[in-house]
C-alpha cells in the first residue's frame, strides 16, 4: 500500500488529508503526470482513504484540524469535518467544534454542515459522561449548530438527552424551536422522561411571543406527559393561532384519554375532578388492588384505568404488587399497565418474568413489548441486559 501511495503522490498524512479534503490536487504531487496509470489516478480516494485508515487516530485528528482552521475554503473544511466526524479519536469530537468555529453563520447553517456535525456527536454519545464531555467542548458553540447538536443528542437515544437538550434552550428563535422538536420526538419515539427543571424549561416556551415556539411545545408536554402543565395547556386553548390551540387539545387528549372539546371549561372541570381523584380517592384504590380480593381488584384496575393523567404514579404503586396478585387480576394488572403507557411500570414488568407461570409472563412479555418498542422472547435475562444496553 506505501508503494501504491507513493506513486499516486503524498507519501505524508498531511498531505494525503489536504487531498482527500479538496484543499490540494494529486497532480501537485506528482511530477510526471503522464507517467501514472489512469487506474491509479481513478482510485485515488480509496488508496488515501486506507492510508488515513491506518494512521494513528491521534495524528490524523491534528491534520485534520489544523486544515480546517486554516485558510481554506468552505467546501475544504465541511470536508474536514465529515472525516473528523468519522475518526475514531476522542479528541476528534473537540476538533470537530475547533474546525465549525472557523465558518461563516451562512455555511454553519447549512444543511450539509449540520448533517455532518449530528452525525459525528451521534455515534460518540454512549454514556452520560459522553454528553458531559459535548457540554463542555460545545460551549459557547454558534447559535447556528445548536440543531445539529440537538439532533445528535436526540438520535442518541441516552436517557440523560432531555435534560441536556433542556440546556440548549433560549438561544435562539431557530435553535429553540428544532431544540423542541427534538425534545418532542425524544419522548414520543423513545419513552423518555424529562426531569423537573427541563420540564420548567419547556413550559417556559408556552408563553413565547412566536406562535410555533408555543405549538412546539405543547406538543413536546403532551409527549412528556407533563401534568404540571395540563391548566397551561387549557388556557392556551384560547389562543390567538388556531394552530396552537388544536395542538394543546391534542396534548390534552393524550393526558386525559377522552376528548372534552375546543372550549376551555370543561377541561377545567375535568382537571379538577381528577386533582380531587387523586388526593381523595387514588390511595383506596391501590389499597384495593393490594387487599386480596379478586373482584375489588379488578374493580381498582378499572378505575385507575380511566384516570390516565395519572399514569406515571398509578405504574408505580401498581408494579410493586404484581408479584402478590392472583394470576387473573396480575394478567389484567398487566394489561392496564400496558394502555396506561408508562415507561415506570418496566422493571415491575420484567421481574414478573422470572414467575413460572407462561399465562402471566406472556401478559408480562405483551405489554413490554409495546412500552419498549423491542420484540424480545418472555426471558428475563434477555429483557434485563438488552435493557441494560439501552441508552
Amino acid at each position: 500500500m506505501g508503494a501504491a501511495l507513493d506513486e499516486l503522490g503524498p507519501g505524508t498524512l498531511g498531505g494525503a488529508v489536504a487531498i482527500l479534503c479538496g484543499a490540494a490536487r494529486l497532480t501537485e504531487h506528482i511530477s510526471d503526470q503522464e507517467a501514472v496509470h489512469p487506474v491509479a489516478l481513478g482510485s485515488r480516494d480509496r488508496v488515501l482513504a486506507e492510508f488515513t485508515a491506518r494512521a494513528a487516530p491521534p495524528e490524523l485528528v491534528h491534520h485534520l484540524r489544523t486544515l480546517g482552521e486554516s485558510d481554506v475554503g468552505a467546501d475544504v473544511k465541511r470536508a474536514a469535518l465529515r472525516m473528523l466526524a468519522d475518526a475514531p479519536a476522542p479528541e476528534a469530537l473537540e476538533a470537530m467544534f475547533d474546525v465549525a468555529r472557523t465558518l461563516d453563520p451562512a455555511s454553519l447553517a447549512s444543511p450539509s454542515t449540520r448533517a455532518v456535525v449530528a452525525d459525528g456527536i451521534a455515534i460518540r454519545l454512549r454514556a452520560r459522561a459522553d454528553l458531559d464531555a459535548l457540554e463542555r467542548v460545545a460551549e459557547g458553540a454558534p447559535a447556528e449548530l445548536v440543531p445539529a447538536i440537538a439532533s445528535g443528542v436526540r438520535r442518541s437515544g441516552l436517557a440523560e438527552s432531555l435534560s441536556f437538550l433542556a440546556k440548549l434552550l433560549y438561544q435562539s428563535a431557530e435553535g429553540d424551536l428544532c431544540v423542541l422538536r427534538e425534545i418532542e420526538r425524544c419522548a414520543r419515539e423513545c419513552g423518555a422522561e424529562a426531569d423537573s427543571w427541563s420540564l420548567a424549561s419547556v413550559r417556559g416556551m408556552l408563553v413565547r411571543e412566536e406562535s410555533d415556539l408555543r405549538r412546539t411545545a405543547a406538543a413536546a408536554l403532551g409527549s412528556l406527559h407533563d401534568v404540571d402543565s395540563a391548566p397551561d395547556l387549557i388556557e392556551l386553548l384560547g389562543d390567538g393561532d388556531v394552530r396552537v390551540a388544536q395542538t394543546a387539545r391534542s396534548a390534552l387528549l393524550g393526558m386525559a384519554g377522552f376528548d372534552h372539546g375546543p372550549e376551555q371549561e370543561p377541561w377545567r372541570v375535568w382537571l379538577t375532578e381528577e386533582e380531587e381523584w387523586w388526593s381523595d380517592q387514588a390511595t383506596l384504590c391501590v389499597e384495593r388492588l393490594a387487599g386480596g380480593d379478586p373482584a375489588e381488584a379488578h374493580k381498582a384496575l378499572r378505575t385507575a384505568l380511566v384516570h390516565p393523567l395519572w399514569r406515571h404514579e398509578l405504574a408505580e404503586a401498581i408494579g410493586p404488587l404484581l408479584r402478590r396478585m392472583e394470576r387473573p387480576v396480575g394478567i389484567a394488572a398487566c394489561t392496564v399497565l400496558e394502555r396506561l403507557g408508562s415507561p415506570r411500570a418496566v422493571p415491575h414488568l420484567v421481574e414478573l418474568l422470572v414467575l413460572e407461570d407462561p399465562e402471566l409472563t406472556a401478559a408480562a412479555c405483551a405489554a413490554l413489548r409495546l412500552l419498549t418498542g423491542l420484540e424480545l422472547p418472555p426471558d428475563p435475562i434477555a429483557w434485563s441486559e438488552r435493557l441494560d444496553r439501552r441508552p
